[in-house]
């Protein structure tokens, strides 16, 4: 299973889920459920670890890519919930006030699945199976870098034993630069 996010940077991630189907199938790593998914970074691969830079006007998008490597190990289905976007940068955070509008200028936030939520995050949900959002592009904009913490939820119903199925989320949680605004 792929995650992949598009444009000219193309960052990919591995879900190595045989290993995360064995964890969960026999292993107590957590909850699983929707306010306490279990973090699986520890069974994702991203392929070129870089700090990704998404720069005017391009679209992030994460979807998912069924890869089958071995069709004899188990399978999980996995759905993308979600995607949450939070602002970690010095500058925002280190800010007195509290912004109006933390998002204006960063990201187009013109759809119907992106919500800002009480917490200052962004909250996206899929369409058309992605999760997508693209960096604003004013012209009148002057120039503005932020950093993105990012989290991707996942879900999938995984068979426990021969008649009790579970559907667990987990969550994945990379970084990425944001340069927005047309005047640098």
């Amino acid at each position: 299973m792929q995650i992949i996010t598009s444009n000219k940077n193309n960052i990919s991630f591995n879900v190595q889920v045989a290993r995360l189907h064995e964890a969960i199938t026999k292993a107590d790593i957590g909850l699983g459920t929707s306010s306490y998914p279990i973090v699986i970074n520890n069974f994702v691969t991203i392929n070129d670890p870089d700090l990704y830079n998404f720069c005017p006007g391009e679209t992030i998008s994460i979807t998912l890519i069924d890869t089958i490597i071995n069709p004899e190990a188990p399978r999980l289905d996995l759905e993308v919930v979600s995607c949450r976007l939070l602002n970690i940068g010095q500058e925002f955070n280190n800010s007195e006030n509290t912004l109006a509008n933390p998002w204006s200028g960063v990201f187009n936030l013109n759809t119907n699945n992106i919500v800002i939520a009480s917490d200052g995050s962004l909250s996206i949900t899929p369409e058309n199976n992605a999760c997508s959002i693209t960096v604003s592009e004013d012209p009148n904009e002057s120039s503005k870098t932020t950093f993105v913490s990012y989290s991707i939820l996942l879900k999938s119903k995984v068979l426990l034993s021969t008649d009790t199925v579970k559907v667990f989320y987990f969550l994945i949680d990379p970084l990425i630069k944001v340069t927005s605004g047309g005047r640098g």
